[in-house]
C-alpha cells in the first residue's frame, strides 16, 4: 500500500466580504457547474470553491475548462454514474451494518443536514475528482 500523500495546510475559508468582487463573480459561475439547465439563484456554493478563492487564476481556469463539459452534458452524465454507483454500493454496505448505529443525536443531525441531498454530494465528488485528475495530469506534463 503506498503511503498517504502529505497535504499542505489548508488556507482559511474566506467569507464573502474577504473575497474580491471579480473572484466572487467567478465563484458564482463555478457553483452552477453542478446544475442542469438555467442557473438557479439559490444554488449552493460548495466550500471547495471558497477555499480556492485564494487563487482566482485557478478558478478562472476551472470555469473555462469545465464550462464546455457542463454545456455538452459530460458533467451531468458523470454525476449520474457516480450517484448510481453510490446508491448501489451504499445499499450493499447497508446490509453489513446494524439497523441502528450508536451515534449521538447531534452527529446524526449534522450528517443528515450535510448529506440531505445525495445528488449534491455526488456532484462535488465528481467535480473534485475531475479537478484532482486534471491537476495531476498537468503536474506530470
Amino acid at each position: 500500500v503506498p503511503p498517504a500523500p502529505v497535504w499542505p495546510e489548508l488556507r482559511p475559508l474566506l467569507a464573502q466580504s474577504e473575497i474580491e468582487p471579480d473572484t466572487w463573480g467567478l465563484l458564482n459561475h463555478i457553483k452552477h457547474l453542478a446544475s442542469q439547465g438555467t442557473p438557479r439563484d439559490n444554488a449552493v456554493l460548495a466550500t471547495l470553491w471558497r477555499h480556492l478563492a485564494h487563487w482566482p487564476g485557478l478558478l478562472a481556469l476551472i470555469q473555462t475548462g469545465f464550462a464546455p463539459l457542463r454545456q455538452d452534458g459530460t458533467i451531468m452524465r458523470a454525476f449520474g454514474q457516480v450517484h448510481e454507483l453510490a446508491q448501489t454500493e451504499g445499499a450493499r454496505l447497508a446490509q453489513l451494518c446494524p439497523n441502528e448505529a450508536a451515534m449521538p443525536d447531534d452527529a446524526r443531525k449534522m450528517i443528515a443536514t450535510y448529506v440531505g441531498s445525495p445528488v449534491a454530494v455526488a456532484h462535488m465528488v465528481t467535480l473534485g475528482h475531475a479537478l484532482a485528475r486534471w491537476l495531476e495530469t498537468e503536474a506530470n506534463n
